[in-house]
C-alpha cells in the first residue's frame, strides 16, 4: 500500500503497528493517537505590526495585534506565539498584561532579541499594595523568548505571588525597580534569563518563596539578586557581574547559593545583614562559588546578632572576606594577606573658627572636633570610607561659604587575626573570571586539610586583567578632586566571634551612622519588626521616629536605608557620635 506525501503528513502524531506478512504486506493494527501537537492545535498568534484585534481571528496569516486581546481567545493550556515588533500602550496593549493557564513564547534562542513588551500598570497585590507591573503571572503559566521592561516610576517587570510558573530565555532590561519580583509560597522556576539595567534589583524573592534561580546571568543592575523575608531561594550556576552589590540577603531569608560565579561588583559579591543567613557551602556540600574583583568584599557579613556565615569549597581569585565568615584556614589566611593599606580613610576639614558660623554646619555633619593638619588648626567635620561620600559633604559645605578640604586620615592597625587549620573542605584554585565563564560552573571539591597543613602564601604576581592595589599618599596635602577610591579593610575569621564586619570607622569613638525610619505610625510596627531586629522610639527634628539600626559603616547603613526605602519605608541616615554597639 502506498502512501501519498499529503497523507503522510497528515499521520504525524499517529502510532502505526505494521505486521509484514512477506509478499502483499498490510497494515494489521492502527492506534490514534493525537493528529497534531498540542501546541499546533492551539497556538494564537500576535503581531503588533500587521496584527488585527477586530477582524483577527489568531492564525499564523490572520493574527491579533495585542497580548491583551489574544489572551482571552487562547484555550486553557494554549500558546501566545509573537511576532517581532514592541508591545506597548502604542500598539494597543492594556497593562498589567494577566495571565493565566497558557504559555506566551517569543524566540528562546535570541531571549526576546526584538520581541519587546515594555509598560506597566497598577496591580494591587493581597500583601504589597499597589504596585506598577508590566506582567502579573496566574497559575500554569509559561514564558519564553521575549523582552520584558517597565521604565515607569518603580516599575516591576513579572509580579509572581503564590503562584509557580516556569519563566526560561527571556531578558528583563531596563525596568524601574525590579525585573522579577516573587513573593508568597511561589516555587518558580527562572532559568537561563539575562537580568540587565534593572534599576533596584535584578530579581527579589520575598516572603515564603522558595524559587529556584538557575542559569541567569545578572548584570549592571543595583542589587543583582535581593533575597528577603523569610524567602529560601536555591540560588544556582549563575553569573552576576558588575552590579552595585551581587546578592543582598536580607530579613530571615536563608538560600542556598551554588556554583554561582559573583565578579566585578562594585562594593560586595554577597552581602548578608540583619537576621538573615545564607549557605554558600558546608562540610557535606562544597559551594563552589567562584568569587573574583569584588569591590569591598566577596562576602560581607553584617547580620545583627551576629550570626557566622559558612562559606567552605568556594573558590576565591583573591579572597576579601568581611564580618564573621566561615572559611577554610587557607582562605582566611589569604584574605587576611588581602586587607588594603591602612591609610583609606578620608577626613574633611573646615577652616572655621566663629562660633555663630558652626551652627550652619548642623544636619550637614557630625559634631565638630578641633584637628591639626599641616601644623594648623581645622575642625574635623566628617570621616569617609570613600572619597565620593567626602566630595558630597565638602560641596555642601562649600555652598555654606565654609572652605572644606579633603585630606587622607590614616587607620589604626588592624588586629591580628587567629586561625586554626581545621577539617574542612579546602577550595580549589580560582580560575579567571573569563575561562570560568567560557567553561560553565564547576563541580563540587571537598578535599580535607589536616591538623598540620601549613598555610602557604602564593607568590605575588602582577597580571594585566587584576588591578593593583597602591597605598595611599602621605598626608602631606589635600586630596585633589576624585583621587582614585581606595579599598576598605576587611577582617576575616574562622568561626570566631570577634570581627567586625566591613569598612569600620577610624575609631570607636569617630563615627557612627544611625539608621532612623520616619513618618511611619504605631500600624507599620509589625511589617517594621519582621525586617530588623530591633525597633527604637527615637525623635528626629522634633517629630517621631524609629532607630532600627546603628552603623560604623556608611556604606553597611545606606544597604538598610535603601531596602526599607524600597519596602515603602520613609529611611534616613544620620550621622553621629558612634556609640559601642555599632556594627
Amino acid at each position: 500500500m502506498k502512501f501519498s506525501a499529503k497523507m503522510v503528513r497528515s499521520l504525524t502524531g499517529w502510532t502505526l503497528a505494521l505486521s509484514l506478512l512477506g509478499p502483499g504486506a498490510s497494515i494489521t493494527r492502527m492506534v490514534q493517537a493525537e493528529p497534531e501537537s498540542s501546541q499546533e492545535l492551539s497556538a494564537v498568534h500576535v503581531d503588533p505590526i500587521n496584527g488585527n484585534d477586530s477582524a483577527g481571528d489568531g492564525t499564523k496569516q490572520n493574527p491579533f495585534k495585542t497580548i491583551s486581546r489574544a489572551a482571552k481567545a487562547v484555550p486553557a493550556r494554549g500558546v501566545l506565539q509573537l511576532a517581532e515588533g514592541e508591545y506597548s500602550e502604542a500598539s494597543g496593549e492594556q497593562f498589567p498584561l494577566r495571565l493565566d493557564g497558557l504559555e506566551l513564547v517569543g524566540n528562546e534562542s535570541t531571549k526576546g532579541e526584538g520581541i519587546k513588551i515594555v509598560g506597566g500598570g497598577k496591580h494591587t497585590s493581597p500583601t504589597f499594595a499597589s504596585q506598577d507591573v508590566t506582567i502579573v503571572i496566574g497559575k500554569g503559566v509559561t514564558i519564553r523568548g521575549v523582552t520584558i521592561s517597565n521604565p515607569n516610576n518603580r516599575g516591576y517587570g513579572l509580579w509572581i505571588e503564590s503562584v509557580s510558573p516556569v519563566i526560561s530565555d527571556n531578558s528583563f532590561i531596563g525596568s524601574a525597580h525590579d525585573g522579577i519580583f516573587i513573593s508568597g509560597t511561589s516555587s518558580a522556576k527562572i532559568n537561563h534569563n539575562t537580568f540587565s539595567q534593572n534599576i533596584a534589583d535584578g530579581l527579589t524573592a520575598a516572603d515564603l518563596s522558595t524559587p529556584t534561580i538557575e542559569n541567569n546571568v545578572f548584570e549592571n543592575t543595583g542589587f543583582a539578586i535581593n533575597v528577603t523575608g523569610k524567602s529560601r531561594p536555591r540560588i544556582l550556576g549563575n553569573i552576576v557581574r558588575n552590579n552595585m552589590d551581587g546578592v543582598v540577603i536580607e530579613g530571615r531569608a536563608e538560600p542556598v547559593l551554588r556554583n554561582n560565579t559573583i565578579a566585578n561588583n562594585k562594593r560586595s559579591g554577597v552581602v548578608v545583614i540583619l537576621l538573615a543567613n545564607a549557605d554558600l557551602g558546608n562540610e557535606s556540600e562544597a559551594g563552589n562559588n567562584t568569587f573574583a574583583d569584588n569591590g569591598k568584599a566577596d562576602v560581607n557579613n553584617v547580620t545583627k546578632p551576629a550570626i557566622p556565615i559558612v562559606a567552605l569549597g568556594n573558590k576565591w581569585l583573591k579572597p576579601l572576606l568581611a564580618g564573621q565568615v566561615t572559611a577554610e584556614a587557607e582562605i582566611v589566611a589569604l584574605a587576611a594577606q588581602n586587607l588594603p593599606t591602612q591609610t583609606d580613610s578620608f577626613w574633611v576639614l573646615v577652616n572655621e573658627s566663629k562660633p555663630s558660623r558652626l551652627s550652619s554646619i548642623k544636619g550637614l555633619a557630625l559634631k565638630p572636633k578641633s584637628q591639626s593638619y599641616q601644623g594648623k588648626s581645622y575642625l574635623q567635620v566628617g570621616t569617609f570610607t570613600t572619597q565620593d561620600n567626602a566630595d558630597r559633604l565638602v560641596q555642601q559645605l562649600n555652598e555654606k561659604g565654609f572652605k572644606a578640604i579633603i585630606v587622607p586620615a590614616a587607620r589604626p592597625a588592624s588586629k591580628n587575626v587567629t586561625t586554626s587549620a581545621a577539617n574542612k573542605p579546602v577550595a580549589p584554585k580560582a580560575e579567571p573570571v573569563a575561562a570560568i565563564a567560557a567553561t560553565g560552573a564547576a563541580k563540587p571539591v571537598a578535599k580535607t586539610a589536616g591538623p598540620d597543613t601549613k598555610v602557604v602564601a602564593p607568590p605575588t604576581t602582577t597580571r594585566a586583567s587584576e588591578p593593583v592595589a597602591k597605598a595611599a599618599p602621605k598626608p602631606e596635602a589635600p586630596v585633589p578632586a576624585k583621587a582614585p577610591k581606595a579599598a576598605e579593610p576587611a577582617k576575616s575569621v574562622l568561626q570566631s566571634a570577634t570581627s567586625e564586619p566591613l569598612a569600620a570607622t577610624t575609631a570607636k569613638s569617630a563615627t557612627a551612622y544611625r539608621v532612623l525610619v520616619t513618618g511611619s505610625s504605631d500600624a507599620d510596627l509589625p511589617r517594621l519588626k519582621e525586617l530588623v531586629s530591633k525597633v527604637l522610639p527615637q525623635t528626629h527634628d522634633g517629630k517621631p521616629a524609629y532607630q532600627v539600626g546603628v552603623f560604623a559603616s556608611e556604606d553597611n547603613a545606606n544597604h538598610l536605608v535603601q531596602l526599607l526605602s524600597d519596602k515603602g519605608f520613609r529611611a534616613i541616615l544620620v550621622p553621629s557620635s558612634l556609640p559601642g554597639g555599632a556594627t
